[in-house]
């Protein structure tokens, strides 16, 4: 049944005064490629759930919608974020994961409040607008399963980044200035093509987790290397065979790892502070 004027104005008044807060679209409940029309009567909805849809772009009355601070749509068909989304300026969760985006728009970095931040797995993303510098109270950002060959100027200036997860993209080097990153906990770039580890990781004393991997690394700061709380884990030595009491420590570091990583994929917003740990795979290790 489409609802007529009379009867949507009478719904929206309704629902003014109900405790309906957040709204979730999913496939089978939902099988256009548009947002319902319907939808843009509640601007008092405070979060936006949908996941699995054909979906391809957000709505034109997206603007309106300025008490949303959720705002979770991955695995959809989006190709774009529009220029409006800077004005949900009390957001503070974005997931657009697994859809098709090429581009951020610059006026995201208005939504000043944003705390977590995902674009994994769009596949031709490479590149963050500068003026997400302006995201100072960010803990949370995942680019991975893109095209980033570096990492983007714009989240070395996140001060409040916990997590970032640079995995999977085209990487060769890490900056030398990354320990500006001084709350930073949890550390991925497995899947890049390191060689080495910089040595100003060892200036983060809140790091708790690092994850690399992949035969190109054969380098680790000697500071790191000496770390009490580093514990190693490797999974296909070849042409390297540590001493066994390095080997044993490796084993011992596993299952810890294992378990770090489990629980970041389950609630990223939980962190391991109690252990730094390294997970790669080299055939051969020196110390720098």
């Amino acid at each position: 049944k489409t609802l007529k004027t009379s009867e949507l104005n009478l719904l929206h008044h309704y629902l003014e005064r109900s405790t309906l807060t957040d709204i979730q679209l999913c496939t089978g409940k939902h099988s256009g490629q548009d947002f319902p029309r319907e939808l843009q009567w509640m601007t008092y909805l405070k979060e936006w759930h949908v996941r699995r849809t054909r979906i391809c772009q957000l709505p034109d009355y997206l603007a309106l919608f300025t008490q949303l601070t959720v705002l979770d749509i991955p695995k959809n068909a989006i190709t774009e974020l529009p220029p409006e989304i800077g004005k949900l300026t009390v957001l503070r969760e974005l997931y657009v994961s697994y859809n098709r985006l090429s581009r951020v728009p610059p006026e995201l970095g208005n939504c000043e409040k944003l705390e977590r931040l995902e674009l994994a797995g769009n596949h031709n993303l490479s590149e963050l607008p500068f003026e997400l510098s302006s995201l100072k109270q960010l803990v949370h950002l995942d680019i991975a399963e893109n095209r980033f060959v570096s990492i983007p100027i714009c989240a070395l200036r996140m001060t409040s980044l916990q997590l970032l997860d640079l995995s999977n993209n085209c990487m060769t080097d890490l900056p030398q200035d990354m320990d500006r990153l001084e709350q930073l906990v949890t550390l991925f770039i497995h899947k890049n093509n390191f060689n080495y580890l910089p040595h100003c990781l060892a200036n983060i004393t809140t790091l708790a987790t690092i994850v690399v991997s992949g035969d190109e690394l054969t380098c680790i700061p000697t500071k790191l290397c000496n770390n009490p709380k580093i514990k190693y884990t490797d999974h296909t030595y070849t042409d390297f065979h540590p001493a066994q009491g390095v080997r044993r420590r490796w084993r011992d570091g596993e299952k810890e790892f294992i378990e770090a990583y489990i629980s970041s994929l389950k609630d990223r917003g939980q962190f391991q502070r109690q252990i730094l740990t390294f997970y790669f795979t080299i055939t051969q290790k020196s110390k720098i």
